[in-house]
């Protein structure tokens, strides 16, 4: 093989080494909620900020009764420290409250490790289990919760505190992969 053959096909590994890094696979998760329950599909896109922080919406089943809220919440850096490290998403059941996250594997949060338990958390880190701009699928009974951030700023580059964030967010009947 040539010399310039070599330096091609070793620029060609690197340049696809690049983009699977620069676009995060997508992660999947089948919640501890199983059930026939199907939800009224709908999409839309959250812009979260230091000001607009949180996000609550309700989630209709296929009969068009109120039976999920849908929340951003911000994680900060501790008490007295309002800067965010991340947002935390969740679904929980208006009836069922007591179930919590619907978002997770488990119920137990011991149980919910690594990318089951990091799924619904929306961190910027390089250092985080799910990158921040992977495209999250959790399976809930009979219907699928998607998010994907889309965009994301820090405060200073260098230091994960962000300013704001964008994500889509689609609940859907249908698989969608």
């Amino acid at each position: 093989m040539s010399r310039k053959s070599c330096l091609a096909l070793t620029m060609l590994l690197l340049l696809g080494q690049l983009h699977a890094q620069a676009t995060p696979a997508t992660v999947y998760v089948e919640s501890f909620r199983k059930g026939p329950t199907r939800i009224a599909e709908t999409t839309f896109e959250v812009n979260l900020d230091n000001k607009n922080f949180e996000y609550h919406a309700r989630i209709k089943d296929s009969a068009g009764r109120e039976r999920y809220q849908f929340s951003l919440v911000p994680e900060r850096v501790g008490s007295g420290d309002d800067r965010i490290l991340a947002w935390q998403v969740s679904l929980v059941d208006l009836k069922r409250r007591s179930y919590g996250n619907l978002l997770l594997a488990s119920r137990d949060p011991y149980l919910n490790q690594g990318v089951k338990g990091a799924i619904s958390r929306l961190d910027p880190n390089v250092y985080a289990v799910v990158p921040a701009l992977a495209k999250r699928v959790v399976k809930v009974e009979d219907f699928y919760c998607v998010t994907q951030v889309t965009k994301y700023h820090l405060l200073v580059p260098e230091r994960w505190h962000l300013e704001s964030m964008s994500v889509e967010v689609s609940l859907t009947n249908t698989s969608p992969n």
